[in-house]
């Protein structure tokens, strides 16, 4: 009986140290050196700090996006598009146009040519077109889970 008691304490209390641990990891806590990503400089910063390498490669239009996507190439061949929002509320309005599989944006439905990937955060929308898992830890591990993609 008494060994049950502690072993449910155990089991609770390394869920608990685990559950923490994932709030210290996401806040950034772990990892002083990444900020909170809200904007386009805040995501480039954490990019280079978690080891990756960052190119601007200029701007490009979508017609189902309200601003124009900044693209940047991550170590040197992986092309991400990264949308930024006057703010969090534009943001948010855009990305709930995007349906959950990412194959449509409002009544567009863009030919991505691989796997699309949406991430949110802060004014952000970032897309990743590509299927290197490499590259969508990387991501994941800066901005969470993707919203919507494959």
């Amino acid at each position: 009986m008494i060994k049950r008691k502690y072993a449910a304490l155990l089991a609770l209390v390394l869920i608990g140290v685990g559950i923490g641990s994932l709030i210290l990891y996401r806040e950034g806590f772990l990892f002083p050196h990444r900020k909170k990503i809200t904007d386009f400089a805040s995501l480039t910063d954490n990019l280079q700090a978690a080891g990756a390498t960052v190119r601007p490669s200029g701007e490009l239009p979508l017609p189902f996006f309200s601003v124009k996507a900044q693209v940047i190439i991550v170590n040197e061949e992986h092309p991400v598009m990264v949308f930024e929002y006057a703010d969090e509320a534009s943001a948010d309005a855009e990305a709930a146009l995007i349906s959950p599989d990412g194959s449509s944006i409002g009544t567009a439905k863009p030919a991505w040519g691989s796997t699309p990937h949406f991430y949110k955060a802060g004014r952000l929308i970032v897309l990743y077109v590509g299927d290197n898992n490499n590259m969508i830890e990387l991501l994941e591990s800066l901005l969470g889970s993707q919203f919507a993609g494959g």
